[in-house]
């Protein structure tokens, strides 16, 4: 009985948790593992779900980062860097090429984002916007 309530619990969860990411604009921690940037598609996992394809548009909006926390981790280097670029996005520059390199980096390193995403009803969802998460 105890385990079919903690296989439940469980269960339940991950449907929250990827429901969560499928179908608010709230924003979700998630965590990359790949990214391709001749498609623009980001894999990555909210919690413990199966890896989703989160898509990168012309509209997806960069934010900067959500905290930077002590001890120093691989991931600090690529958050300022991205931090840096999302100024000069507001101030007219491309800046895209830049965000594409380092979301490129960010995945590979398997460094924490937070994203609003909104689902396409194909499998796949659309980057509102994204930034590097703590």
């Amino acid at each position: 009985m105890l385990r079919r309530t903690l296989l439940a619990l469980g269960v339940g969860s991950v449907v929250l948790i990827t429901a969560s990411a499928a179908f608010t604009e709230e924003p979700v921690l998630v965590a990359p593992s790949d990214f391709d940037a001749t498609t623009g598609a980001l894999t990555a996992s909210v919690g413990f779900a199966p890896p989703a394809f989160y898509l990168l548009t012309p509209a997806t909006v960069h934010l900067t980062s959500v905290l930077h926390l002590l001890p120093p981790n691989p991931c600090d280097g690529l958050t300022r860097a991205w931090d840096v670029n999302v100024p000069r996005q507001s101030g007219g520059k491309d800046v895209q090429p830049v965000f594409v390199a380092l979301l490129t980096l960010l995945a590979t390193h398997q460094c924490t984002m937070s994203a609003s995403v909104t689902a396409n009803g194909d499998g796949t969802f659309t980057l509102l916007s994204i930034g590097p998460g703590n």
